[in-house]
């Protein structure tokens, strides 16, 4: 429904495409009642609120639009790195993980980056089911990291199932999250 509401709003602006995809990870940290699914009110989206499920038809296609307005000629490549002990599945050690974080770069076509998606199988759980602040937990620091040196960082979830990343230095889950 989320993906029909945005490709409408495009449709009023003249934008069409052949095919759109909408991904997204999740975070442990965040809102919840865009899904019009009584199952998910129940089981961990919270009650549908028309109104959260509008502002991210909007914001989407608002975001979508700037996109087609702003693009450039790009060059295209990817690679991968393996971090073992960067994850661990969190119901039982001894599962198998996927410690491979890969990354696709957009660069225009002088060489100057101006895209990365990561993915990588980690759940944003290190803010921990305690935190009630809005957050994109340890994909949205990353996000921010990267935006730093270029214009647009997205991070993307693999086969993440019950693993998480393993922790690292700081005082506070905010800190670890960073």
């Amino acid at each position: 429904a989320l993906r029909e509401a945005v490709v409408k709003r495009l449709a009023a602006k003249q934008l069409r495409f052949s095919a759109l995809a909408l991904m997204a990870t999740h975070t442990h940290s965040g809102f919840g009642g865009y899904w019009d699914n009584a199952i998910a009110e129940r089981t961990s989206m919270g009650k549908f609120d028309e109104k959260i499920f509008e502002f991210l038809a909007m914001r989407i296609s608002e975001a979508i639009s700037r996109a087609n307005a702003t693009k450039i000629p790009a060059r295209i490549g990817h690679g991968s790195i393996h971090l073992p002990g960067s994850v661990r599945n969190r119901r039982d050690a001894a599962n198998p993980t996927d410690p491979v974080l890969s990354v696709i770069r957009i660069d225009d076509l002088q060489g100057n980056p101006k895209a990365r998606i990561v993915n990588f199988a980690a759940h944003a759980t290190v803010l921990g089911a305690k935190n009630l602040a809005l957050s994109a937990d340890f994909p949205g620091a990353l996000a921010a990291a990267l935006e730093k040196r270029l214009a647009v960082a997205l991070f993307t979830v693999a086969a993440a199932g019950d693993i998480r990343p393993m922790s690292v230095a700081g005082s506070t889950r905010f800190e670890k999250a960073r």
